[in-house]
């Protein structure tokens, strides 16, 4: 494809300058981070902390991807009918799982479930964010 007419680095880099660029670029790293902080931490913690057997963590990983799965689906049913009603309940629903974790980490069926919906939350927040 031939360039557009006009267009430059110094062009694209001009959406730097815009306040919704800057905050769609915050709540994805706020959300994701948060997600991918879960997922980076989830072996050594349910090993350590939850006390269950090595052959339990493929199981959980799945159990975040299924959340995954699922968070997809619901963050475009939701920026469907609202693109910032989808992320304010998105972004709480993140807060509340994180901060869910301190507890939950402690028993297998309710680490389980908020694995599942720390899955769902983080990516439930991509296509809100992307929605043109």
């Amino acid at each position: 494809m031939h360039a557009a007419h006009g267009a430059s680095a110094r062009r694209e880099l001009g959406a730097l300058a815009k306040l919704q660029v800057w905050l769609t670029l915050g709540i994805g790293a706020v959300g994701l981070g948060g997600l991918f902080s879960v997922y980076t931490y989830l072996a050594p913690t349910l090993l350590a902390v939850t006390g269950v057997a090595a052959s339990t963590v493929p199981l959980m990983l799945i159990v975040i991807g299924l959340g995954m799965v699922c968070g997809n689906f619901l963050g475009g049913w939701l920026a469907d009918r609202g693109v910032m009603r989808a992320i304010g309940l998105l972004l709480l629903l993140n807060v509340a799982t994180y901060a869910a974790f301190d507890v939950s980490f402690h028993s297998l069926p309710a680490v389980t479930v908020n694995v599942f919906f720390a899955g769902l939350a983080g990516i439930a927040l991509v296509p809100p964010c992307r929605r043109d």
